[in-house]
């Protein structure tokens, strides 16, 4: 007898851990599975985000994409050079005349992320929510993209790495 409750202690031992580690390997790739790293683009444009993110182009046709993953949500406009004077201006110079005509909603200075000029600024949206926003800017071959990273303010605090490192994958061909 003691035998026995001896063996069936042991399975029940080797049971609990193996279900222990197919739990973890379950969590494991549920984890992966949300990492999992999309690329998204319009045009010349591309950036890496994550599979949470979807096309919302249906909520305004102002810009040329936008991309929302509930939390965060990316939206690019493209503005062609129209004369000489933008088109020999580098994307920091852009951003700096970007940012004297946001005076209304009292943005930032115009800092680098890494190499990519940026500014934030904060805006109250029409349910009351204060949003802030990234905008940052990339330099093409006959335009300039601005990507604006906006989350509302919880959020965008939780994000804020993440917005960091989906503005560093961004690319113009």
């Amino acid at each position: 007898m003691k035998k026995l409750v001896l063996i069936l202690l042991c399975v029940s031992m080797v049971l609990s851990l193996t279900a222990c580690g197919f739990s973890k390997r379950i969590v494991e790739a549920a984890e992966n599975k949300a990492e999992t790293v999309k690329t998204f683009r319009c045009d010349d444009l591309s950036i890496e985000l994550t599979n949470d993110f979807m096309t919302m182009n249906f909520i305004d046709d102002t810009y040329n994409f936008i991309w929302g993953s509930g939390d965060v949500t990316v939206m690019g406009l493209y503005s062609e050079f129209e004369d000489d004077i933008l088109q020999n201006m580098d994307a920091f110079e852009y951003a700096q005349a970007f940012r004297d005509n946001l005076s209304e909603s009292d943005p930032s200075e115009v800092t680098l992320l890494d190499t990519i000029p940026t500014i934030e600024h904060t805006t109250i949206d029409e349910k009351g929510e204060k949003m802030i926003y990234l905008l940052a800017f990339y330099k093409a071959e006959h335009g300039i993209w601005l990507v604006t990273f906006g989350a509302e303010e919880d959020d965008y605090s939780e994000h804020y790495s993440d917005i960091c490192k989906y503005a560093k994958t961004v690319k113009c061909n």
